[in-house]
């Protein structure tokens, strides 16, 4: 079966049958890893690989939903090896349905989308190769989410110390098991192979389109600044960077600016309403584009890559981004992408060189770093790699 399989998955005219266990429903969620997904997926669906990619998602939840699953994964780590944040995307279900497609007849590859799905490695059956697609290290995560809680009740602190631990463990050695890894971010690549784990892996980042696309944009002229802020406000990183800008930036910009934010979720109170308009969600992300003269990127904590800064760099928008938010990203230089500390940020915006961005390009040469082409041939090759070596070993 091993050699037939080498022949087959050789074999350009023979479909590759990948399961992908996922975190996120990518044809519905509208979530930065939603949107990776998506494009994961179409990657390896198209030519010359051809696969096809049958995801599995967790069970979507409404917000009480949420808060109980919380509390009941919070229970299930104290009597078993899964730490809390890990056990949330458990369910008995999701377990049933991905176990029953996960068999030699129905599957050549099991591909993990997620590292707090990792907790379904052990029970994959052995012959099957598998890799993990790494959105994040949670338990760097974590720990971003711990920071914010300076202070507090020192048994609470303990908890989440020992928590953080778990997570670590649980992750390395999930990690290690799989022993394949695509990662969105340079930085955690090189984290996790600092670590000392083993495992074979390849960085995509966050890709939008099959070549760089530029969308005409009408040239605003005038004293006041149009910002937009892009980003699902459900994600903690996305709503504390968004709060510390219209709470400690946005008040203190001497001229005439205005926000624009778009996205799901509630937008943090601003003390002059008439500098923000919220928009909500959108289809078209195009029309962020045409009513901004550049992008605020505000990240200042969290893991993995700002999606929207590459979005942002993909469309070639000038954008203004703090210095974590490039974080993991392959940019290079130039003026239409400006990074600032933190604490630069309110003189930046009150400087005449930011109005020069107006009407600026990032170039085509920054942008092709976020596309299709930049990347399928690598991504097929390795996910290719991967099963074969697997067939190999079965035959040695």
């Amino acid at each position: 079966m091993a050699a037939s399989l080498i022949r087959r998955i050789a074999d350009y005219d023979t479909v590759m049958r990948i399961l992908m266990p996922s975190i996120v429903d990518p044809q519905v969620a509208r979530s930065g890893a939603a949107t990776v997904t998506r494009n994961l997926v179409h990657l390896l669906e198209a030519s010359p690989l051809r696969a096809t990619v049958e995801c599995v998602t967790i069970p979507r939840t409404t917000d009480v939903a949420h808060r109980i699953r919380q509390a009941a994964a919070i229970a299930r780590s104290l009597v078993s090896a899964l730490p809390a944040k890990v056990a949330y995307t458990y369910s008995r279900g999701f377990r049933s349905r991905v176990l029953e497609r996960a068999t030699p007849e129905h599957s050549d590859l099991v591909m993990i989308n997620g590292s707090d799905l990792l907790w379904l490695e052990p029970m994959l059956p052995a012959e099957l190769p598998r890799a993990l697609v790494v959105h994040n290290i949670e338990y760097l995560l974590f720990a971003s989410q711990v920071e914010r809680m300076r202070g507090g009740v020192p048994a609470v602190r303990k908890l989440l110390q020992r928590e953080y631990r778990r997570l670590k463990h649980h992750e390395h050695e999930g990690l290690r098991r799989v022993g394949n890894a695509v990662f969105l971010s340079t930085v955690d690549a090189a984290l996790v192979h600092a670590a000392g784990v083993a495992c074979t892996s390849i960085v995509v980042p966050p890709l939008f389109g099959e070549r760089v696309v530029r969308h005409e944009r009408p040239l605003r002229t005038g004293e006041r600044l149009e910002l937009g802020f892009l980003g699902n406000l459900h994600w903690w990183p996305n709503r504390e960077g968004l709060s510390w800008f219209v709470q400690e930036v946005l008040p203190r910009i001497a001229r005439p600016v205005h926000l624009h934010v778009f996205g799901e979720g509630r937008v943090p109170g601003v003390a002059d309403q008439s500098r923000l308009t919220r928009h909500g969600p959108i289809a078209d992300v195009t029309q962020a584009w045409e009513r901004c003269d550049l992008m605020i990127c505000p990240i200042r904590s969290g893991g993995g890559v700002s999606i929207k800064l590459a979005e942002a760099v993909f469309h070639g928008l000038p954008t203004l981004a703090t210095c974590f938010a490039t974080r993991g990203l392959p940019l290079g230089s130039d003026a239409g992408l400006v990074v600032r500390d933190e604490s630069d940020w309110v003189a930046y915006l009150d400087t005449v060189e930011v109005t020069a961005l107006r009407g600026r390009r990032i170039p085509e040469e920054l942008s092709r770093a976020f596309t299709f082409a930049e990347h399928r041939d690598r991504l097929q090759e390795f996910v290719r790699n991967v099963v074969q070596r697997a067939a190999v070993l079965k035959t040695a």
